[in-house]
């Protein structure tokens, strides 16, 4: 039985499909959805901070990433879905798999895109310890 439920986001189209797709299902089984968002450090954005003219680019990503995570949590709950959210740093197969496994989850939904992209989720499909639903991009 499906009571917990990973929802992994990111600001790309599929992971908002991926929200729909999750938020709908954790409402018709009654189940709890715990949002996270993974930020990466990596070189680029270390040459963007670099470059910036102005401070606070790290404080601005965080930033964003908490209003991602609080849009979902509120779509969630008008959906009457009991919701939560967290924001995470580090890799991101790696912290989605590790929060997985803490939360205790029964499911991980993620979209693949540009933003989650292909070699993430495949390795979060391979090395998951519980089911995994993989979301496309809506085609309009």
């Amino acid at each position: 039985m499906i009571t917990r439920i990973l929802l992994a986001v990111d600001d790309s189209p599929a992971a908002m499909a991926a929200a729909r797709h999750a938020i709908e299902l954790a409402a018709c089984l009654g189940a709890r959805l715990h949002v996270v968002t993974v930020l990466s450090d990596h070189p680029l954005s270390d040459l963007v901070t670099r470059a910036a003219s102005h401070p606070g680019v790290h404080e601005r990503r965080d930033q964003a990433a908490g209003a991602l995570l609080d849009h979902v949590v509120r779509l969630a709950r008008v959906s009457e879905v009991d919701a939560d959210a967290r924001l995470l740093e580090g890799d991101v197969a790696h912290r989605i798999l590790a929060e997985a496994r803490a939360m205790h989850v029964d499911l991980i939904v993620v979209g693949t895109s540009e933003g989650l992209d292909r070699s993430t989720s495949a390795h979060i499909l391979e090395f998951s310890g519980q089911p995994v639903l993989i979301v496309p991009p809506e085609v309009h």
